[in-house]
């Protein structure tokens, strides 16, 4: 069961190109992997790769960051066989809920937070009220 003491923010800038690895929490796991984002200037969004960093194994590309509601806001509901948890972009403000993170505020307006593999979809709730500011409304 997800819980606010079980969601995990990853540390994200508005660098346009940046790769990093991070220890995710997945259920009673951790895994390493390494992100790549970039930012499409011409479609006006983010884009995610993710790298399993110790088999050096690309396990998804090109995933928009988008933010969703639900119960569209698991960004990674449809790869959920990768195991790898789920993960939600996240405004810090409920009024930013339907606009896409821009060049310029991704990791400050909006958070990639990321939780272990959701087995009850209203579960999502939780993942957008551990954000301060942000209610966790439908």
């Amino acid at each position: 069961m997800i819980t606010p003491d079980n969601v995990f923010e990853v540390p994200l800038t508005a660098s346009p190109d940046q790769t990093f690895t991070c220890v995710v929490p997945v259920d009673a796991a951790n895994i390493r992997l390494r992100f790549n984002l970039r930012y499409n200037t011409v479609a006006d969004y983010w884009w995610m790769s993710i790298t399993d960093d110790v088999a050096n194994t690309v396990l998804l590309d090109s995933i928009p960051l988008l933010p969703g509601r639900y119960p569209a806001d698991n960004i990674l509901e449809q790869h959920e066989y990768l195991q790898i948890g789920s993960a939600f972009i996240v405004p810090v403000n409920d009024e930013d809920r339907d606009v896409a993170p821009n060049d310029t505020n991704l990791g400050a307006d909006f958070l990639l937070l990321w939780s272990g593999n959701i087995d009850d979809t209203d579960q999502s709730d939780v993942i957008r009220k551990t954000v301060p500011g942000n209610s966790g409304g439908k």
